[in-house]
């Protein structure tokens, strides 16, 4: 990838738990990239800071509660004011992958498995398309939904649910704006999904645009698909390196 791909773009990441967001912000803080980022464990933000300090001077955290409406519009006005624009937003959901049965789950159960995910992606997206669609630029909004447990997907019914309900959000926002120069994309990342014998179950390969079992993908191949989406946004210095 050339050196200078994404000098002085504007990246909003909300959610740095993963692997996989902290490889988004090395990556992307050696290219000069402006980084912005949020999450709500304030020990992640400082370890964050610590590891940039010194290396990037291109770079602002906020610590917020997830699904708090106030919380995230403010991070993003907060982000918005720093970066002095927003070409891309990329937000990262990590899921319980909860293995109850319909008739055992409770209504408790039920509402913070799907609240949680879905008003979560739902805040993130309003805010960030709103700004994006009033800069005129276009832009790329990228959903990674983390799936944290290996779960049986006959069985996890609200999961499942869960996972439906933030794909079909993220589809009908896609074709709405599709016209607008802002691109809009999910990705599922876990390790395996199983049936009630142990073996692989795929039925999410209809559903989400990368799934990754029994293996999770190597890190890269995400990056590199990341670049891509990014790249026909029409937000990168050049092309992507081969």
């Amino acid at each position: 990838m050339e050196s200078d791909l994404l000098k002085n773009k504007s990246i909003y990441i909300h959610g740095i738990s993963t692997s996989l967001a902290r490889e988004f912000i090395r990556k992307f803080s050696s290219q000069d990239a402006k980084l912005c980022m949020t999450d709500t464990n304030p020990l992640l933000i400082r370890k964050i800071e610590q590891r940039l300090q010194g290396s990037s001077e291109k770079f602002k955290t906020f610590s917020i509660r997830s699904y708090d409406p106030y919380q995230i519009e403010t991070a993003l006005i907060k982000a918005y004011s720093f970066l002095g624009t927003l070409n891309c937003a990329i937000n990262n959901f990590s899921l319980s992958g909860d293995s109850t049965n319909i008739i055992d789950c409770s209504i408790d159960l039920c509402n913070k498995s799907m609240r949680i995910p879905f008003v979560t992606t739902f805040l993130c997206m309003k805010y960030e398309l709103s700004l994006m669609l009033g800069q005129h630029k276009g832009g790329s909004i990228i959903n990674f939904f983390h799936l944290r447990d290996m779960i049986d997907y006959s069985e996890s019914h609200v999961t499942v649910a869960a996972l439906y309900s933030i794909r079909g959000l993220t589809k009908s926002v896609a074709r709405t704006y599709m016209n607008s120069g802002i691109s809009i994309n999910s990705f599922l990342v876990h390790d395996r999904i199983t049936d009630k014998n142990g073996g692989v179950n795929l039925p999410t390969q209809q559903v989400f645009d990368l799934i990754a079992p029994p293996e999770a993908p190597p890190v890269d191949s995400i990056i590199d698909r990341v670049y891509d989406i990014i790249i026909k946004a029409g937000l990168t210095n050049g092309t992507r390196g081969k």
